[in-house]
């Protein structure tokens, strides 16, 4: 919700002096809820998320992109649906049916004291990030393709409110690309060094460096529709909780569809929590980009 997360994305660099926009927007149901002696982990709720994101290429092989963000949390309306989608695929329901439908709680507390809080039915703008890209290696048929990223996240957004960390993060990684007739694999390897929110420090939880491993697949049905899948790691952000509801891995996969005409893309995709443990359980992203 407020730390630096470094995109998925081509190996491929924005061409010098062009301009890449995108609009993105992801709804996501979360549901993690643990209380353990002092430490309590009440993810309960909905959120929307929507950005602006703009690339423009450099040259020398660099690229660099930012994004402006908006974060909105409520009660929602998904949690029958989610529950009958999780039965019908056998995807686990993080005790969902134990609690009473579209509630609202983004909170959570470390011995006793509270170290993050996500507003309920208010607009706030998140952290902007900054990240350079820079291809150290064309595809080719002597190798996939290779590119090298790294990136920094500044506070623009409210910690006390829920909408940022109040620190600065930093990423670094790599991504691959190669290609194969109508399919093309992606991969990505990233390390981001969160900043730690002043409430963590007060009360003594630690935030640990993250490891993030992205691994996608495309397959062009045709010259302008192209089916996707992802999957992607993250490791736990801390190992101070006692309950896997927060100091625990993600594993999301996502599978959807993009649709190209000239310069512009629409992207659809449906996420799913393979582990029920700490992140959203059910997304939807959808968007649009568009280069110049």
């Amino acid at each position: 919700l407020t730390l630096l997360s470094m995109r998925p994305r081509r190996a491929v660099i924005q061409e010098e002096g062009s301009l890449g926009t995108s609009l993105d927007l992801a709804y996501s149901s979360i549901h993690e809820v643990m209380t353990l002696g002092p430490q309590s982990v009440h993810f309960d709720g909905e959120t929307a998320r929507s950005s602006v994101r703009l690339r423009r290429g450099i040259g020398n092989g660099w690229d660099v992109e930012s994004e402006a963000s908006v974060l909105f949390g409520s009660s929602g309306f998904l949690d029958a649906f989610i529950e009958g989608f999780h039965e019908f695929f056998g995807f686990p329901d993080a005790g969902r049916p134990l609690l009473e439908r579209n509630q609202y709680r983004m909170r959570l507390r470390y011995h006793g004291q509270r170290v993050y809080d996500l507003v309920e039915d208010e607009y706030g703008f998140g952290d902007v990030p900054v990240i350079f890209t820079k291809q150290l290696q064309a595809e080719s048929d002597q190798g996939p393709g290779v590119a090298l990223r790294f990136g920094l996240e500044f506070p623009t957004g409210s910690a006390e409110r829920g909408f940022g960390n109040g620190e600065l993060d930093f990423g670094l990684g790599t991504l691959f690309e190669s290609s194969a007739g109508r399919w093309t694999v992606t991969g990505a390897l990233d390390f981001i060094a969160p900043g730690r929110p002043e409430a963590f420090e007060h009360a003594g939880l630690s935030l640990d460096s993250v490891y993030s491993v992205q691994a996608g697949l495309e397959f062009r049905w045709s010259d302008s529709l192209s089916l996707l899948t992802q999957l992607a790691y993250v490791s736990p952000y801390t190992q101070d909780y006692p309950m896997e509801e927060f100091s625990s891995e993600m594993i999301d996969f996502a599978l959807g569809c993009a649709w190209q005409r000239k310069s512009t893309i629409l992207h659809f995709a449906i996420l799913e929590d393979l582990e029920a443990r700490q992140g959203p359980d059910f997304g939807i992203q959808m968007g649009a980009s568009w280069g110049f």
